[in-house]
This record gives C-alpha cells, structure tokens and sequence, in this order.
C-alpha cells in the first residue's frame, strides 16, 4: 500500500510542526519523518490487526496520556505543553487526534 507523498508529508506536516515547538533541526526533521515511515508506512493512521496503536506515529493511547500527564506537566515543559495545546482541535479528545490532527 501507498502512503502519502512523503516530500509533502516532511515539509507541510514536521517541518512547520518542529518549527513552531522550536524542535526544527534538520536532524529531528528526518528523525520525525522517518520514525513515522519506520512506524506506518506513512499509510496507516490504525494499527492493523487491531492493535491500539494510532496514527503515523503509531502511538499507543496508554502512552499518549502519559506524555501529557505527566512529562508535559513537568514544570520545565510549560512552554511546549502551552504550544502543543495550541495545536489541538477543541472539538476532539486528545488521544483521537493522534488519527485526525496531523
């Protein structure tokens, strides 16, 4: 299976997501970019075979809630959490937008 065109994927979904949490090297760049194709293929927002995993990260939700109660909650991340807020939907639970907010 195709995935998404993995120059368009880098360059319109990391690059200015990177960016603006003021992680934009270019080795965290290909690092993001390559976990997801390591990951997903780059073509799969659900794990297959019914595992819990979602997303091109394919992060797991258990995982997900982790980083946000805890290691975005550490004082030292306020900034990144405070721009990470910035970046959700209010109209979906966190965890869902690891499938729909790229």
């Amino acid at each position: 299976m195709e995935g998404v065109d993995i120059s368009q994927f880098k360059h319109l979904i990391v690059v200015p997501t990177l960016a603006a949490l003021g992680l934009g090297s270019p080795s965290a760049v290909n690092l993001v970019t390559g976990t997801a194709l390591a990951e997903s293929r780059g073509a799969y927002l659900r794990q297959i075979n019914g595992g819990p995993a979602l997303g091109f990260w394919q992060m797991e939700p258990a995982t997900h809630d982790d980083c946000w109660e805890n290691f975005l909650n550490f004082p030292a991340q306020s900034r990144l959490k405070r721009v990470l807020e910035g970046m959700l939907s209010n109209d979906l639970p966190k965890c869902a937008q690891l499938v729909s907010n790229l």
